[in-house]
């Protein structure tokens, strides 16, 4: 039995590499392995795609990880993430850390968070936020960030995404946070894992590296069901008994022959957030020990910035600092040009100067999946019916969901298992 894949990103290569020696090939359109995980070194600085951070709860992938495919390569951090709202640098999470806002502030967050209470209707985010945080929480923090990561009202978002992701804390540890005392390790990425050098692609070389029948440059156009055939770009057809795909759900859909009908209006639905991804070398320190920092106010145009070499000096010449840059977009088209400029305004007004030496970016165009009432009901109906056909929708795009590395090494080997009978 054949199985072809569909993407070399993590879930791909996982996939590969839990089948073994059974047979299989893996197409990817990129020019190499590593989808959204892969690394460029521009000018002795080592940049990713944009931010990703290996967080290790599993088991199983922590000796996969760890021990089997890299050991002694990867460092584990403490998480040092902020907000920076009100002029003021807050640590993660707002709702559990509030101490240095303006009082005002605080005393609106903890009496909302006091009276709220379940609401009707709390399938959107907003419901669900307003009714576990309160009113104040959501006005300083939830709503601002999250308006502008989606880009959409948060009475249209389903709250399903955040279940896992969103930090829930008690009175007491709010009361704390308020007074003083600091809730660092809440929510699911108190920790982090990083090579100490090369970027996060050292982690999908690894996989390629004990997989074979990797080819790059082949982006497929067309997926006949019936014939069980995929179609690339270059001209090559591929047959298979299973398929297992990792592209963007919405786009495998579309590229479906003599199938169901219905999967195309089902891709025309689906809703995505593409993002631009800024990468900047500059010189001298930046952001001192802050890793990450979330930005909820409106002038300023991105909602999160990181400083890599925070964790890894390695990614940076000496001297240096390598940041990256996250502004949602409300198309993968929109002109990147005036937007680097207002990133870079805004940036000088936190801190961060000093020569720029690399100014890359990045149009990720399906960064974020929508978690809409569409996508509550079509998805798990019609990632069925594709495995009613031989095919398997899988990972962060392929399963359609908001989801981390070690979820897609899961998903990789969960595929594998399938396709294996």
């Amino acid at each position: 039995m054949k199985t072809v894949i569909l993407g070399a990103g993590l879930t791909g290569l996982s996939c590969a590499f839990h089948m073994g020696d059974d047979e299989y090939a893996v197409f990817e359109a990129g020019d190499r392995p590593g989808g959204l995980c892969r690394s460029e070194n521009m000018k002795g600085f080592a940049f990713d795609y944009t931010g990703h951070l290996l967080h290790l709860r599993d088991p199983y992938v922590t000796e996969l990880v760890l021990q089997r495919l890299l050991p002694r390569t990867f460092r584990r951090h403490p998480r040092r993430a902020y907000i920076h709202s009100f002029g003021k640098w807050t640590p993660y999470p707002f709702q559990a850390n509030m101490y240095g806002l303006p009082r005002d502030v605080v005393r609106e967050c903890l009496v909302g968070f006091v009276r709220a209470a379940p609401r009707r209707g709390a399938g959107s985010f907003e419901a669900w936020a307003l009714g576990t945080f309160g009113e104040g929480i959501y006005k300083h923090f939830l709503r601002p960030y999250n308006e502008k990561l989606w880009l959409v009202p948060l009475d249209r978002l389903t709250h399903e995404w955040c279940s896992w992701s969103v930090p829930k804390p008690t009175l007491e540890e709010i009361v704390d946070g308020a007074i003083g005392n600091p809730n660092r390790s809440m929510g699911y990425n108190p920790t982090f894992y990083y090579p100490r050098e090369g970027g996060i692609e050292t982690l999908p070389r690894a996989f390629a590296r004990r997989a074979h029948a990797i080819q790059a440059g082949f982006r497929a156009v067309r997926v006949d069901v019936r014939r069980r055939r995929v179609s690339f770009a270059n001209g090559y057809e591929a047959a298979y008994d299973r398929l297992i795909s990792t592209v963007p759900l919405d786009e495998l859909l579309s590229m479906t022959r003599n199938g169901p009908a219905e999967w195309h209006s089902v891709a025309a639905r689906l809703k995505r957030v593409p993002i631009l991804a800024l990468r900047l070398g500059i010189r001298g320190p930046a952001l001192l020990r802050k890793h990450w920092i979330y930005f909820p106010e409106a002038r300023f145009p991105f909602y999160r910035v990181g400083v890599a070499s925070n964790f890894e000096s390695s990614l940076a010449p000496p001297g240096c600092s390598n940041l990256y840059v996250e502004v949602s977009l409300p198309s993968p088209h929109a002109d990147p040009a005036p937007i680097v400029e207002e990133c870079m305004a805004r940036l000088r007004d936190i801190g961060i100067e000093g020569e720029t030496i690399v100014r890359e970016t990045t149009v990720i165009p399906c960064a974020y999946v929508l978690y809409d009432d569409f996508r509550k009901k079509a998805v798990p109906r019609v990632l069925a019916d594709l495995a009613r056909h031989g095919i398997m929708s899988t990972g962060r795009y392929g399963g359609w969901k908001y989801s981390h590395m070690e979820g897609a090494i899961l998903d990789g080997r969960k595929a594998a298992r399938w396709a294996r009978g």
